[in-house]
């Protein structure tokens, strides 16, 4: 015979269930400059750019590309054995485009940007819409002539 519960009862497992936080994989959240992450990596200004983020294999409910004006829903694309992929198709501007990602875990919402996983809102990642500074492009050489 079934068990019969009270109304007491089933209210306090409702409220358990719905203030339960699920287990977040932070360190699996990414996403970079990179050609994997960001393609083309350096866009002129009209061109389309599609940005991709990295979160664990069904960890998350939802993830946005976020500027200071708007959030984009980003699309699943991808899954492998441990990861889900994420993407959002954009077209550039003339400015410079910054951005960060915002992540939801049923009630846990976290931003990720160039910094990596925070509680809080930083300033974003850029996306440039002309190509890298010259102290970037110089790092770079000079990693490659010290190797």
């Amino acid at each position: 015979m079934a068990k019969e519960y009270s109304v007491y009862e089933l209210n306090r497992i409702q409220q358990y269930i719905m203030q339960m936080r699920p287990v977040l994989k932070k360190e699996a959240l990414f996403s970079d400059g990179t050609k994997d992450y960001r393609d083309p990596t350096e866009p002129e200004a009209g061109e389309k750019v599609t940005i991709r983020f990295r979160t664990g294999r069904n960890n998350v409910d939802i993830v946005w590309l976020c500027t200071d004006c708007e959030h984009y829903k980003m699309k699943k694309t991808e899954s492998d054995r441990e990861f889900d992929y994420y993407a959002v198709e954009m077209t550039m501007g003339e400015e410079p485009f910054y951005y960060y990602f915002e992540v939801a875990s049923g009630l846990l919402h976290v931003f990720f940007d160039r910094y990596g996983v925070s509680k809080e809102r930083r300033s974003g990642q850029r996306e440039p819409s002309c190509t890298r500074s010259l102290w970037i492009v110089s790092t770079m050489v000079i990693r490659l002539t010290m190797y």
